[in-house]
C-alpha cells in the first residue's frame, strides 16, 4: 500500500474564529487550544486560504496569537477602503 499524500499537522484555535470576522477585522487574537484536543494530520490539498499565524510578542505569558487574513484576499479588504 502506497500514500501518495502530502500531510500536515495542524495545531487549531482553542474556540472557533469566525471566517467573518477576519473578513472583517484582518488580524484576530485567539489562543490555541490544548494539544490533545486541538491537533489535527490533515492532507495538504485540503487546505485552502492558509492564515499567517504570529505569536504577541509583546505579551508576557507567550499564549496569544494572532493571524491575518490570507494575502490573496488582501486587495478586496484594503480596496473596500479606499473605494466604499
Amino acid at each position: 500500500m502506497r500514500d501518495v499524500n502530502v500531510y500536515a499537522v495542524v495545531h487549531t484555535a482553542s474556540t472557533y474564529v469566525p471566517w467573518s470576522k477576519i473578513e472583517k477585522d484582518f488580524v484576530v487574537e485567539f489562543k490555541l487550544g490544548p494539544v490533545d484536543r486541538c491537533i489535527y494530520i490533515v492532507k495538504m490539498a485540503s487546505i485552502i486560504n492558509p492564515l499567517f499565524v504570529f505569536e504577541d510578542y509583546g505579551g508576557s505569558t507567550g499564549e496569544k496569537r494572532f493571524c491575518v487574513l490570507p494575502n490573496s484576499r488582501w486587495g478586496r479588504y484594503f480596496g473596500s477602503r479606499i473605494n466604499p
